[in-house]
Formats: structure tokens, C-alpha cells, sequence
């Protein structure tokens, strides 16, 4: 009923007979429009509390509607004009401020997480027993229809242990992947490169494939800002889902250039869970 509804409202005829393929197919194209991928980026941004002009560029250009931030640098006592304002118009934030190395204590260097969502979406933190040491985590959860998708933003110091985060790290895949139908999302800098720009840690790759986790991410996503011949590029920026799910949750995963952001590229994928647009019509 709904199809048919839509192909007349369009002034195309239920049944139109020969000669009206094309009609036909515009109509289809109509229906088809409705439905579309979720967008999501995920850049570590070096800093957003001056960058809200940028970050709004690079969402509308690139047509996310979730935009993951790791070192936004934003201070839980920062102003909202800081705190809010990174948000493009019809879009929130939720933050996971930059740490302190005590209550009255200087700021630590770096860290800092935001999620800026599309106001059509429904987003919600989710409450994690965990409590990382050696990597700052936002934990949340997308709902498209019935749908539930997790989402879990992750920025790891470089100064820190890999070791004691390739544990913490674990724990994480073993509580949020437990189950095989767990649509999970992980996405920000793990800071953990291999031994050429487009490959990532030979440890970080063995924990994923024993706890049924592919990375799909394959070029470099940090540039050295140094010259050559010092200068060396890395794969730090990461996509990460379950192998257990029928279908990727992830597709057309693209690196785009920040655009004087920061050092790192715009990580860009579509979720594979579709949302209804609002159709429209001449």
C-alpha cells in the first residue's frame, strides 16, 4: 500500500501499461530515495575548541551524520560556546572531556572525546563497568528503527604502554562482542601502527582475529608534519567491527584529507543499517 501510495502521489499510475518505463523507474527512484546508510566519520582533531568552522565543513561536505572526535581537548568546565558550538546546525555533541591530571590540577596533554550526532538520530551513552587506564572511551549507543547500533570512540595516548592497552583493549572486545549479532562499532586513534604506512601493530591484529574483529582501514591516516626524508606517514585511525554478523555492518570505508583540521585524515564508512528520509516531491 505504501509503495503504491507513493507512486501516485508522484503521478504515476499503479499500473501505466506500455510505454511507461521510464515513469516507472522514476517512481522506483523515488521509493528507493527514502531509505538511506548511515554516514559516520572519525578524525582526531588536535584540538577542537577553535576548529568549530571546520568541523561544520567537513560534515556538511562529507554528508555524516556522525561525526566520532578523539583530542578535542575540551575541559568539563569549558564554556558552552566551546562546548557546544563544534555542532553544526540540527546536530548535538555529547563529550567525554579531556582529563586533568587532578582536581585542581594543569589539564593532561591531549585527549578528550566528542560524538556529534544528526538531531534525526537517537543517541544515548551507555554505562560501561569498564574503566580504562590506557585509553580514554565513549561508549554509545545508535538507535535507527528497531536497530541498535554501539558505538565506542577510542583515543589511546601514544606515551602509554601497548602492552597494558592490548589487555584493556581485549576486555573490551570480550565484554561489548560477546554476542554474534552485536552490531559494534569501534572507531578513533589506537595509536597503533605496524612497520609501514598502511598496516597496523602485528599484536593488534592477532587480539582482533582471536576475538573475531577485522580493521578496515587500509592506508595511512597521519601524516608527519616533518620533512622528508624524516617525514613518515602511519595507519592510526581505525574502523573495527565483528566478523560474526551475516553482512558488514561497515562499507565504503574512504580517507579524506581533514583540511588543516590536524595532522590526521577524515575516516569516513556507511553503516549498513538504513534509515527512512522524509521524501520529497515537486
Amino acid at each position: 500500500m505504501m509503495t503504491a501510495l507513493l507512486l501516485l502521489m508522484a503521478g504515476v499510475e499503479r499500473n501505466p501499461g506500455p510505454g511507461a518505463s521510464t515513469d516507472c523507474f522514476n517512481a522506483r527512484s523515488i521509493v528507493n530515495q527514502q531509505r538511506s546508510a548511515i554516514r559516520l566519520g572519525s578524525l582526531n582533531a588536535g584540538g577542537a575548541t577553535t576548529k568549530a568552522a571546520i568541523i561544520d565543513d567537513l560534515i556538511r561536505d562529507n554528508r555524516l551524520d556522525i561525526l566520532a572526535v578523539c583530542e578535542s581537548w575540551i575541559l568539563d568546565d569549558a564554556p558552552d560556546a566551546i562546548k557546544y558550538d563544534i555542532a553544526p546546525d540540527n546536530y548535538s555533541v555529547l563529550h567525554v572531556h579531556r582529563q586533568r591530571l587532578s582536581k585542581k590540577g594543569q589539564p593532561k596533554r591531549g585527549g578528550g572525546l566528542a560524538f556529534i550526532y544528526n538531531n534525526q538520530l537517537s543517541v544515548k551513552p551507555i554505562k560501561s563497568s569498564l574503566v580504562p587506564k590506557t585509553f580514554e572511551l565513549q561508549l554509545l549507543g545508535v538507535q535507527v528503527g528497531n536497530i541498535v547500533v554501539k558505538v565506542a570512540n577510542i583515543y589511546r595516548p601514544p606515551g602509554l604502554s601497548k602492552s597494558a592497552f592490548l589487555d584493556e583493549f581485549a576486555n573490551l572486545l570480550a565484554s561489548l562482542g560477546s554476542g554474534t549479532g552485536e552490531r559494534l562499532v569501534i572507531c578513533g586513534d589506537l595509536n597503533m601502527p605496524g612497520s609501514d604506512a598502511v598496516n597496523i601493530d602485528k599484536r593488534l591484529t592477532s587480539l582482533l582475529d582471536i576475538h573475531g574483529h577485522q580493521q578496515h582501514v587500509t592506508q595511512s591516516t597521519r601524516h608527519d608534519p616533518r620533512q622528508l626524508p624524516l617525514r613518515r606517514d602511519n595507519l592510526l585511525d581505525l574502523v573495527i567491527t565483528s566478523t560474526a554478523l551475516a553482512s558488514p555492518l561497515v562499507s565504503d570505508v574512504e580517507v579524506f584529507d581533514s583540511h588543516g583540521a590536524s595532522d590526521h585524515d577524515l575516516v569516513v564508512s556507511n553503516l549498513s543499517v538504513m534509515r527512512h528520509k522524509p521524501l520529497h516531491l515537486p
